[in-house]
């Protein structure tokens, strides 16, 4: 049971107006929260799922690595290029694997120092992409002051730009939230932050695009 995975929810980007390529017109993306990637087990099944699923970007959250050789290890097993921000022992820790057929140029990337944020802007076909992955904080006004300063990075012109990960709160308490109990109210700071980035930055919620109830 301590190597089970949950299933991650697969989105598929249509980009055939973008891109020539007929096979790089449709890329699939999966953000999932991995709840620690240190045994070997696990590891083995999610590089498994990844390929068997024939995920283009794997956006990864509370990865648990805390060593430069242990993020070499899983690359090799994986068998794919890997940007990011280390956690802790048992807390945090964020990652972006790209699948090594995916016709990706490099550009740049970017990762903070407490395992919440990395960023890499790549060139995918002809089609520059800034791609966002966070780990939000559990607590309320830690989180609302995490949202404002992680904005600073979605302004990229000229890039597309994706942003997923665990932002640990929901826009649409009643959609989202199974229990009652644990419903935020929809006032609150950290999710007006959300809809601020949508307004702001003109995003679009790909998931609630594809369900919208």
């Amino acid at each position: 049971k301590w190597c089970k995975l949950r299933p991650v929810s697969l989105t598929t980007l249509n980009l055939s107006r973008t891109l020539p390529n007929a096979r790089m017109a449709h890329i699939r993306i999966g953000p999932l929260n991995c709840r620690g990637l240190k045994s070997p087990a696990k590891r083995g099944r999610l590089g498994q799922y990844f390929k068997h699923h024939r995920v283009d970007i794997l956006l990864l959250q509370e990865t648990h690595i805390t060593e430069n050789s242990m993020m070499l290890d899983i690359e090799r097993e994986w068998g794919v290029r890997c940007y990011w921000s280390l956690g802790g022992l048992n807390s945090r820790g964020v990652a972006i694997a790209f699948r090594p057929t995916l016709n990706l140029t490099h550009r740049c990337h970017y990762q903070d120092t407490e395992g919440r944020l990395v960023i890499a802007d790549v060139m995918i076909g002809d089609v520059s992409f800034r791609i966002v992955n966070i780990y939000a904080p559990n607590e309320v006004r830690e989180r609302y002051n995490f949202f404002k300063t992680v904005q600073t990075h979605f302004h990229a012109p000229g890039k597309r730009v994706l942003i997923a990960g665990d932002f640990n709160c929901v826009e649409i308490a009643d959609l989202d939230r199974i229990s009652p109990a644990n419903r935020i109210i929809s006032g609150s700071g950290d999710i007006k932050q959300l809809t601020e980035w949508k307004r702001t930055y003109a995003l679009e919620d790909v998931f609630r695009h594809l369900y919208p109830q």
